[in-house]
C-alpha cells in the first residue's frame, strides 16, 4: 500500500510514561495522528532508541503540567 507523503503507517506503541499500548498514526481531525492535533511544543519521545511516544492520556497530563507552570 502507498503512503502519502507525511502519512505514516498505523502501529502499536508503548507508551513511554506509563506502558500502556495505544495506536499511533490514526484518530486525527484529519485522518492522521491523534496527536498531531495537539498543541505545538509539546514534548517528543526522547533520542533513546528504546523509547516510544507518550499515549494520549500522558501526553495531557505533561500539557497540564506545562500549563500549571506558566510554560
Amino acid at each position: 500500500m502507498a503512503l502519502s507523503p507525511g502519512i505514516l503507517p498505523i502501529t502499536i506503541k508503548h507508551c513511554q510514561g506509563c506502558g500502556i499500548e495505544f495506536t499511533c498514526g490514526e484518530g486525527g481531525q484529519n485522518g492522521g495522528c491523534w496527536c498531531m492535533d495537539q498543541p505545538i511544543g509539546l514534548p517528543v519521545p526522547s533520542s533513546d532508541s528504546n523509547s516510544d511516544c507518550y499515549c494520549p492520556n500522558c501526553l495531557e497530563k505533561i500539557r497540564q503540567q506545562y500549563l500549571n507552570k506558566g510554560i
